[in-house]
């Protein structure tokens, strides 16, 4: 009579959808605050400082796309003679 080997194999409750996939989306958001607690978030004072460079650089942005505008149309005008 010929004895064949019985492997065990044991399927870890992941595959299953049970508590450990549960662990594991915990582990992953207890991750996530755990690092958005060692940022260094900014003062209000830079808040307001940064706040008032952007509107400033949107401004002279602006402003050169405005002229840009107006001279492109200037110069369309004077090639077509109107």
């Amino acid at each position: 009579m010929v004895q064949t080997a019985v492997s065990k194999t044991v399927v870890p409750c992941s595959s299953q959808g049970g508590p450990a996939k549960y662990t594991k989306k915990m582990n992953i958001f207890r991750n996530i605050v755990t690092e958005l607690k060692k940022t260094k978030w900014p003062t209000w004072k830079q808040i307001g400082i940064l706040t008032i460079y952007t509107l400033i650089i949107c401004g002279i942005i602006t402003l050169l796309i405005l002229g840009l505008d107006l001279g492109l149309y200037k110069i369309r005008d004077w090639f077509l003679n109107v």
